[in-house]
């Protein structure tokens, strides 16, 4: 039997949609802002330029590009995408 049977379905319903869609569910807080996305996929393509794969004006549009996304606003994109 469980000690608090609300705080358990309080549980279930903050997690059911990722538990249904076989998500691991993500703590509260944790949710990925569009700034935390584009540092990840400006790091990714800096990187590519130290290797060579990509020009670094390449690089500069991406940049120009991502800076302008984050100043849209700090959305939260976790609802869209996942780490699964």
């Amino acid at each position: 039997m469980w000690a608090d049977p609300q705080a358990a379905l309080n549980k279930w319903r903050e997690q059911k949609d990722d538990l249904l869609a076989g998500r691991t569910p993500q703590a509260k807080g944790e949710a990925l802002t569009l700034k935390t996305l584009v540092n990840a996929f400006l790091t990714s393509k800096k990187r590519l330029v130290a290797s060579g794969e990509i020009k670094n004006n390449t690089f500069q549009d991406y940049y120009t590009n991502g800076a302008r996304a984050e100043s849209v606003r700090q959305a939260k994109v976790s609802g869209i995408i996942t780490a699964d």
